[in-house]
C-alpha cells in the first residue's frame, strides 16, 4: 500500500528510459564511446552518468581522462542524439494507454529532461506529443546545476504552476530520483529491465513498466 500526499495534483515525466525507451540506445552508444575517449572507463562508471546533462557528464569524465575539448565532445554527443531519437527511439510499451488515460482525466502534465530542447523537439515530433505536455522544461533552462540537483525539478513545478510538493515525478536514473525527491516532489522510481542498477531508493514509489496495474496506481495518485 502506497501512502500519498493528499495534494497531488501534476505529473511530471523524465524522456530518456521513461517515455521512450532511449535510454538503452544510449546506453550501447555512449558506453562504447566513452571506452574509447577515457583511458580504463567501465559499467560500474558508467552508471555514475546515467541521466546526467551533457556539461556535468563532461565534468565526469574530464575528472576520469577525458582530454577532448568540451564543445567537440558536445558535437559528438549531439550527432548521437540525432540518430536515436529520429531513427531509434520508440515508446515505452504501456505509455500510450497511460497517456490517453491523462488526457481523459484532464490531469495537468509536464516533461522534465536532462536533454537539449532540439532533442526533445525531434522525440516529440517523431512520436506524435508535441501537444501532450502542458510545459516542457529541459535542462539548458536551468541556471543552477542539473540532476542529481533538485534544479530542473524545481523549475519544471514552477512552469506548471504548482508547489514542488503538489507533483508526482516519473524517473528511471538514481540522479533523477535524487533530482526529483530532493526538490520535494513525490517520486516514482521506474524499471524497465535495463536499469536495475539504478539507486531508487529514494523514491516513493518504485514500479516495474507501464502495465495496467501501474498505470492505474500512477492516475489514483491525483487527486
Amino acid at each position: 500500500m502506497v501512502i500519498k500526499p493528499q495534494s497531488l495534483k501534476a505529473l511530471i515525466f523524465d524522456m530518456d528510459g521513461v517515455m521512450l525507451d532511449s535510454e538503452k540506445h544510449w546506453d550501447v552508444e555512449e558506453f562504447a564511446l566513452f571506452q574509447k575517449l577515457v583511458p580504463g572507463w567501465n559499467r560500474e562508471k558508467h552508471k555514475g552518468v546515467v541521466g546526467l546533462n551533457i556539461p556535468d557528464t563532461y565534468k565526469v569524465l574530464s575528472k576520469a581522462g577525458l582530454t577532448v575539448p568540451e564543445q567537440e565532445f558536445a558535437k559528438t554527443i549531439d550527432r548521437l542524439a540525432k540518430n536515436i531519437y529520429r531513427t531509434k527511439a520508440e515508446l515505452m510499451p504501456g505509455f500510450l494507454d497511460l497517456k490517453n488515460e491523462i488526457k481523459k482525466r484532464k490531469i495537468p502534465v509536464g516533461l522534465a529532461s536532462s536533454s537539449r530542447s532540439t532533442w526533445i523537439d525531434m522525440a516529440l515530433k517523431k512520436l506524435e506529443l508535441e501537444n501532450f505536455f502542458n510545459t516542457i522544461t529541459s535542462s539548458q533552462e536551468i541556471k543552477g546545476q542539473g540532476k542529481p540537483a533538485p534544479d530542473l525539478y524545481l523549475l519544471a513545478a514552477k512552469k506548471m504552476g504548482f508547489k514542488p510538493e503538489e507533483c508526482v515525478a516519473i524517473e528511471d536514473s538514481g540522479n533523477g530520483v535524487k533530482s526529483a525527491k530532493s526538490a520535494g516532489l513525490f517520486t516514482i522510481g521506474f524499471r524497465y529491465g535495463g536499469n536495475d542498477d539504478q539507486d531508487h531508493s529514494m523514491a516513493d514509489l518504485d514500479i516495474r513498466g507501464f502495465t495496467r496495474e501501474n498505470n492505474q496506481k500512477i492516475i489514483s495518485l491525483i487527486r
